[in-house]
């Protein structure tokens, strides 16, 4: 394990360094890959929890790619990282940002770093309509998919607890009708979802969210 994290943490310098002279931005890829190598060892590991140090790192991150440059940058370098090395765990890679309680897309090694990361509504959801999916909606819903699926019972504290993040994430009407239309998406792409269990599920958590139900009409949602 030693070795083979080594090794990963290497490849990250190398790749980043590589990819510097080709990004117009102010972050360096060094300097992203010094915020992200505490993730590397979550990373090639088949789960559990994520390290605090991981976390601390990502926000890091966050404080300093504070531009649409600074994003792009920062996204490619890590891209180039996820290409690069065959160890990597992609479930732990995709979910990485959400497991911090962060909205961070460009951690992600599905994001597409050119068309995914320009501000406001995209910024927060990882641009949901140019992409399969929205990596920021899809980790504040995850905890809430295994409830989805089964017959009925308690919705899990976790799955309450991702909504009301989604809630605060979500602070305009662009920003909600974007949540709206990624979960619209998600709910017809998956024909084993209890749909009872789906119209509910916000009141079920004591929260008001109209948008999480498959029944909205997301271009009413304000």
């Amino acid at each position: 394990m030693v070795a083979t994290l080594m090794k990963v943490l290497c490849v990250i310098v190398a790749c980043m360094v590589v990819s510097m002279p080709y990004m117009e931005a102010a972050i360096p890829c060094p300097a992203v890959s010094s915020f992200f190598a505490p993730c590397v060892k979550y990373l090639i590991t088949s789960g559990g929890a994520v390290p605090p140090t991981c976390c601390d790192g990502l926000k890091k991150l966050s404080n300093a790619a504070t531009t649409t440059p600074d994003r792009q940058q920062a996204c490619n370098c890590l891209l180039n990282f996820y290409k690069s090395s065959s160890s990597i765990n992609q479930d732990n890679a995709v979910g990485l940002s959400g497991k911090c309680g962060l909205s961070i897309t460009y951690t992600s090694p599905t994001t597409d770093c050119a068309n995914s990361l320009h501000g406001g509504v995209d910024a927060i959801y990882g641009g949901c309509y140019s992409m399969p999916y929205c990596p920021a909606v899809s980790s504040f819903f995850a905890p809430c998919v295994k409830y989805l699926i089964t017959s009925g019972g308690a919705v899990p504290p976790t799955c309450c607890d991702g909504l009301k993040k989604l809630s605060n994430a979500a602070t305009t009407t662009p920003d909600r009708q974007q949540a709206c239309n990624c979960l619209l998406n998600f709910y017809k792409s998956s024909s084993s979802i209890n749909q009872d269990n789906a119209v509910g599920l916000s009141g079920k958590c004591g929260l008001s969210i109209t948008y999480t139900s498959p029944t909205t009409d997301c271009a009413k949602v304000i």
